[in-house]
């Protein structure tokens, strides 16, 4: 093991060129008497300046080790601050400077760095190094001797001039790594890997692991290929999770970038047992925080489903959900087990595809999602690698599809690719270096801006964001994807929203790769731009998010101004296409039904009834609107606990994204709330099984903030003829909906036929007519009286016949959607005895997989 060498660098935003500070020697060990000369005019100061001062000058200094805990703690000091102590503690001889010269300053540490701390610090107990501790650096803020004059590398506080120590090796021969090895992990077979480090402009790195004993050891020293290290394993225990990190430059602990699954000693015992049983423990003598991980021999996921296909993506219907708060179990937060067992819940709510918010590594474990940091690995507190794709697979069996929401902006501070190239190297609160491959050094963006951000200029930013795609549709199967800000993907100064022909080209190259792995992925772009901007990527077959908050709330507060739905539809900005993905909710807008309850006019405001009949007939016209349309989770509820709201208190709070919302599943045992379930039910299977009718026929629509309080759409298309009113005044008003004569009309809730003339429309209902009886062949949690009877009796305390033949499985499930008993019938029948009271569906299962939803009441 070699010595210790000291280089000298800065913590700020100067050079080295700056010459703040000179030491001699240039290269010294650890072991070596050390002089550092300090040039006052280069320094920032925070109270009175140093410079022409004729002293004395005295240094306040401290020492960060391997020991520090987050990398910026003082381990020792020396010299207190004058206002902290006496005299005789601060304006000591060993940390006074001499002047060498006209605003040069002196200081000699001696005998050697770690002996000078030893000798002259004023802690009390003296602080006592460990034998294997690594001193990292040593900082400096300049005095006098009252300390009313300073001299610092910048004015800011916490930005002092640094000394950089690190382990360093001659870098030594290069050897190329192995045919076809890739950035990361690489698996040869079950007990061989190699491991390829990409880090241009690095001297050397180690790996770090229990092979090694987390020491720096010449056996794991990676070998280097140009700007790549790497370094091959053999005789591995095959199927065990072995932990690791490269030591970069002896400085810089980082976990692989491209690692599937990441440890962290902050975070990881804020795990769910349940979400993920049997977690690896972090590493008792690992000295990093955040560790990856590998393991050979690992099981393949056994798809079930290998060859989905989506809907036409114009006539998607989305489900953002937040695995965190769809969901609860206990203490812990939502979960992928949980989230699995209300598949069939939201598939009999019609959707067809589900949008779930961020899933990469994330910086903490409660936030939303949007502050990613390890792009290749899962975020463990929803499950395990197995979970995420199981509930893949179990979406794709009842044809649903999934799109992740991903961030490809920014990265947080604790990614190792930020670490790896920050100012300083591996601080996480710092900005990316000046040589970082992957992110500007400031964003372009003057007004929006989040961690770090990406330099999507970069070749080496787009070889990254080209694999982490990849690997996402290859890995786990997934169907597309909704990029989060791309309005960000641009390098142009600017808020984002003028027209920028860079970012319209950035966006089209990475959809470009994207489209050659996967011809058919959803690709969605959160992008709120201008028009010209957005009409040119819908052309070229993009999705756009198309926020329609304001209008339908507005709307179902009783309120005409600012109530148009034009922009719900992609024609009202010039598009040929409709790629607009419109909604009135998403995870970051207020929830309507909250909003409502607060803004509403008049009864809207004090009545539950009210409120939930008028979300029912917003969600009418947006769902029947064509193109793409996105909800919000348990909008089919109204949920209304605001955005803001600190679960258990009454307070909001301005960082929502941080607060939890509780799932109300028993939301559906409230008759006002079920109403408004079952009319997002017919409603969604009506749009889901008449897709083409609304996205291909000829669309008529009454929907501009004139049209008021009625308004209308009409489509017609050769296979069905609707028409849909809706009232959104306050008070009843007479409608007219103009069916046309000629043709049998009947009224889709009710089955029952209409002649279409004037009549009386409550405030804030609808109606919904067709041309035609049709039968929705999804599964409907809330059967009209009149379809076939599927059971008998429903109300029952012990066996229930089944009335249908073919039926091989049957299911109970609670109203709030959780699979409560689950049988194969004997003899046509199954039996309810070990029940709760209460009220239940029961889910009958065909042969051919054909389902019938029937009402249960358990006595």
């Amino acid at each position: 093991m070699r010595a210790y060498i000291l280089f000298i660098t800065l913590l700020c935003t100067l050079s080295l060129k700056a010459q703040i500070v000179d030491c001699t020697p240039s290269r010294p060990t650890g072991d070596d008497e050390v002089t550092v000369t300090f040039d006052l005019t280069k320094c920032s100061f925070q109270k009175a300046s140093l410079v022409d001062f004729e002293g004395p000058i005295y240094s306040h200094m401290g020492v960060i080790t391997s020991e520090s805990p987050s990398g910026t703690e003082w381990k020792s000091r020396i010299a207190l601050w004058p206002d902290k102590t006496t005299p005789d503690k601060c304006n000591i001889d060993a940390v006074k400077l001499q002047k060498v010269g006209d605003n040069l300053w002196q200081l000699k540490i001696t005998p050697s760095v770690k002996e000078f701390f030893m000798q002259n610090t004023q802690m009390e107990p003296p602080y006592e190094f460990k034998v294997d501790e690594q001193l990292l650096s040593v900082e400096f803020v300049l005095r006098n001797a009252d300390g009313t004059m300073d001299g610092r590398a910048t004015s800011d506080k916490k930005t002092n001039i640094k000394l950089l120590l690190s382990h360093t090796i001659d870098p030594g021969e290069e050897s190329p790594r192995p045919e076809g090895v890739q950035r990361g992990i690489n698996y040869h077979n079950d007990k061989s890997l190699t491991l390829v480090l990409f880090a241009p402009g690095k001297q050397f790195a180690y790996l770090m692991s229990e092979l090694s004993n987390w020491e720096v050891k010449e056996d794991y020293r990676m070998k280097r290929d140009g700007d790549y290290f790497w370094i091959t394993l053999d005789h591995l225990i095959p199927g065990k999770e072995y932990a690791f990190y490269y030591l970069v430059d002896g400085l810089l602990d980082i976990a692989d970038p491209y690692a599937n699954k990441i440890l962290e000693r902050k975070f990881d015992k804020g795990i769910s047992p349940i979400a993920y049983p049997n977690l690896m423990g972090f590493p008792e003598k690992c000295k990093a925080d955040i560790v990856s991980v590998w393991q050979t021999a690992k099981p393949e996921y056994p798809w079930e489903v290998t060859d989905f296909k989506g809907v036409r993506q114009d006539r998607l219907t989305i489900y953002e959900l937040l695995l965190r708060d769809f969901t609860r179990n206990g203490e812990y937060k939502g979960n992928l087990k949980l989230a699995l067992e209300k598949l069939d819940y939201l598939k009999s709510l019609g959707i067809n595809a589900i949008e779930l918010m961020p899933f990469c590594k994330i910086d903490g474990i409660t936030n939303w999602g949007y502050h990613s940091t390890f792009f290749f690995a899962t975020e463990k507190v929803y499950g395990t690698e197995e979970d995420y794709k199981k509930f893949i697979d179990e979406c794709h069996k009842r044809g649903i599809a999934v799109i992740m929401d991903i961030v490809l902006d920014h990265a947080y501070g604790t990614c190792s690719l930020v670490r790896l190239y920050a100012d300083p190297p591996g601080n996480t609160k710092a900005q990316p270096a000046a040589d970082n491959p992957w992110f500007n050094m400031v964003s372009p963006n003057t007004k929006y801006s989040w961690g770090a951000d990406f330099n999507h200029e970069s070749k080496e930013t787009q070889i990254l964001l080209d694999s982490i795609c990849a690997f996402w549709l290859k890995e786990y199967k997934l169907d597309g994807f909704r990029f989060d800000f791309s309005k960000g993907f641009t390098n142009t100064p600017g808020d984002g929203s003028a027209y920028d022909p860079d970012r319209i080209r950035i966006i089209k190259r990475l959809s470009d790769e994207i489209r050659k792995r996967k011809s058919d992925a959803y690709l969605i772009y959160e992008h709120l731009a201008g028009d010209q901007e957005e009409k040119e990527l819908a052309e070229y077959d993009l999705m756009l998010w198309g926020k329609q908050y304001s209008p339908f709330s507005n709307a179902i507060n009783g309120i005409q101004k600012g109530s148009s739905f034009k922009g719900a539809m992609a024609s009202s900005k010039g598009w040929s296409k409709n790629n607009r993905v419109t909604y009135m909710e998403s995870h970051d807008e207020e929830r309507v039904a909250y909003n409502a309850s607060v803004n509403g006019i008049g009864n809207i405001r004090t009545k539950l009834e009210v409120r939930m009949k008028r979300c029912g007939t917003a969600a009418a016209f947006l769902f029947m609107m064509p193109g793409p349309k996105m909800m919000w989770e348990f909008g089919e509820m109204g949920y209304d606990i605001s955005i803001q709201s600190k679960e258990g208190t009454d307070e909001l709070s301005s960082s929502y994204e941080g607060e939890t919302k509780p799932p109300h599943w028993e939301f559906l045992e409230i008759p006002e709330r079920k109403a408004l379930f079952e009319t997002y039910c017919k409603l969604l299977n009506f749009r889901e099984q008449y897709a083409h009718v609304i996205s291909d026929g000829e669309f008529i629509g009454n929907v501009d903030e004139t049209d008021w309080p009625i308004r209308r759409i009409e489509v017609i298309h050769p296979d069905l003829h609707f028409v849909l009113v809706g009232n959104f005044g306050t008070a009843a008003n007479i409608c007219i909906p103009n069916l046309s004569s000629g043709e049998n009309w009947y009224d889709f809730v009710t089955g029952k036929s209409e002649m279409g003339g004037p009549f009386s429309l409550p405030a804030g209902e609808f109606r919904l007519y067709i041309n035609k009886p049709v039968e929705i062949t999804s599964v409907d949690m809330f059967p009209e009286e009149s379809q076939q009877m599927a059971i008998t009796p429903t109300i029952a305390k012990e066996d229930v016949q089944i009335l249908l033949s073919g039926i091989v499985k049957v299911q109970i499930i609670a109203m709030n959607g959780t699979v409560v008993d689950d049988q194969i019938p004997v003899n046509h029948t199954f039996n309810v005895s070990k029940l709760n009271k209460g009220c239940y569906l029961v889910l009958l299962t065909g042969e051919k997989g054909k389902q019938t939803v029937a009402h249960l009441i358990k006595r």
